[in-house]
């Protein structure tokens, strides 16, 4: 990614907000999720893979959103996980390396044998974009109404003045910039339980 002005603007508002002086501000946030995590595992022990992603998905759409997700079965982390989890498996790394060395095959039609990205990239689009608007829309009401807690979006969006030509272009960078908090955090999550299923298959062996 070209180091331009947007990801600069990027960049600092992630920094802003979650900056090591800055993030003591969501302790009690965080142990009030972490109460309903316990409260989840004891109910259901055997659904804490699900569990663990409502847990980490709420404390990141609140700090980012101010969004106060369900204990269970929440829409919009339902809507963002399934937006990942459609991304992640149809962009993996191989993937994109052989479109990027060859272009020409985005050419080919949907119906084509190994085309299956080009199938799947409507509803991708459209959840991408369901998933970057609806809690921004969400943040922006909160604000409108003086119902929302602070949190990065809305800090960053009353410093931006609607009166100023760079207003849309400096939202458009902190959509980007709350989407990406979630997404890196979706990605840590997947590493995190994918490491402890490890752990517990080696460890069963090894009994």
């Amino acid at each position: 990614m070209r180091y331009n002005s947007r990801w600069r603007l990027q960049r600092k508002m992630l920094h802003q907000s979650f900056r090591q002086d800055a993030v003591s501000s969501f302790r009690p946030m965080q142990a009030a999720k972490t109460h309903e995590l316990l409260l989840n595992l004891l109910e259901d022990p055997a659904g804490y893979v699900k569990h663990l992603e409502v847990h980490s998905g709420s404390i990141i759409m609140a700090a980012v959103y101010s969004y106060e997700a369900s204990r269970r079965n929440d829409p919009l982390i339902g809507l963002v996980k399934q937006t990942l989890d459609v991304v992640l498996k149809e962009l993996r790394p191989e993937i994109a390396a052989i479109f990027g060395a060859f272009p020409f095959l985005l050419r080919l039609p949907a119906w084509f044998p190994g085309m299956r990205l080009k199938r799947v990239a409507p509803l991708a689009r459209r959840l991408g974009q369901k998933s970057v608007e609806q809690p921004f829309a969400h943040t922006e009401k909160g604000l409108a109404t003086g119902t929302i807690s602070p949190c990065m979006v809305a800090d960053h969006l009353q410093e931006i003045d609607d009166d100023d030509n760079d207003s849309a272009w400096q939202k458009k960078a902190l959509k980007e910039s709350a989407s990406t908090a979630y997404g890196g955090e979706h990605i840590q999550l997947n590493a995190f339980v994918s490491g402890l299923m490890i752990i517990g298959r080696t460890a069963g062996t090894e009994t």
